[in-house]
């Protein structure tokens, strides 16, 4: 039988999967269309708010498990940790839309190409830190 506060948690789990997946979407898809020169700011704007919005949530319900069944160190050190993604996590869905913006004032504009310039390289990185971040996620189980 589980305790509220592990429903509470493991329902916090889940919403920052679901955080982390939008996150990671708008990232991707601010940044395959900022190389084809498109702009997706609306959408992308859109999707920043959510993510934010789900952060806000995370925090609501993680400080309601807190005050309601205060937790012992191990839930709370979860808790605290639960938050600290939820934050990390909209930080990228800005940085998304941070990306979709850039290409919103540039315009129509001549994409660099040149051998020593890797920008296409270098943003695989963060998504690849996302997907490395939500494998993690997913199958851990608290003791």
């Amino acid at each position: 039988m589980s305790r509220p506060l592990d429903v509470g948690i493991g329902q916090i789990k889940t919403l920052l999967i679901k955080m982390g997946k939008l996150a990671r979407n708008a990232t991707k898809y601010s940044l395959d269309h900022f190389f084809k020169g498109e702009d997706v700011y609306t959408q992308v704007r859109s999707w920043s708010n959510t993510v934010q919005l789900m952060a806000e949530e995370v925090e609501d319900r993680a400080t309601e498990l807190i005050a309601l069944h205060q937790p012992m160190a191990g839930d709370l050190r979860t808790l605290k940790a639960y938050i600290k993604i939820a934050y990390d996590l909209e930080r990228y869905g800005r940085y998304a839309m941070d990306i979709s913006e850039t290409q919103y004032r540039l315009g129509e504009w001549k994409p660099l190409e040149e051998d020593g310039f890797r920008i296409r390289e270098l943003s695989d990185k963060p998504l690849r830190v996302m997907d490395m971040s939500l494998a993690m996620m997913r199958p851990w189980t608290r003791r």
